[in-house]
């Protein structure tokens, strides 16, 4: 069985609008980030929208970058986003975790 390729295909074009949505969606929910090597787990805070914008950024996502293995469940009173990449992969997963982290502000 043959991984999919470590590569985006978003255009340069595309970029900058992704990394605003993942940006957006930090800023408005993001409650805590653990990174593991070639896996992290984002908690977002348990509201409707923040939570349509979490299954949105896996859906594109899962588009452009099929390598990423992506789970999204509820615990309590989070929505917790685990994404998990091939080993060689701990890079990607760096960028796409810092593009949600880019607009996260820590609780006063």
């Amino acid at each position: 069985m043959n991984d999919p390729a470590i590569a985006c295909s978003l255009t340069a074009d595309e970029l900058p609008a992704r990394l605003a949505d993942a940006s957006e969606l930090g800023r408005r929910g993001l409650l805590d980030v653990r990174t593991d090597g070639s896996r992290a787990q984002l908690r977002f805070k348990d509201d409707p929208e923040v939570r349509a914008g979490v299954h949105h950024l896996v859906a594109a996502e899962s588009k452009c970058c099929p390598f990423f293995e992506f789970e999204v469940r509820e615990d309590g009173d989070a929505t917790v986003l685990a994404i998990e990449a091939p080993g060689d992969g701990a890079w990607a997963l760096r960028g796409l975790v810092a593009g949600v982290v880019t607009g996260w502000e820590l609780p006063a």
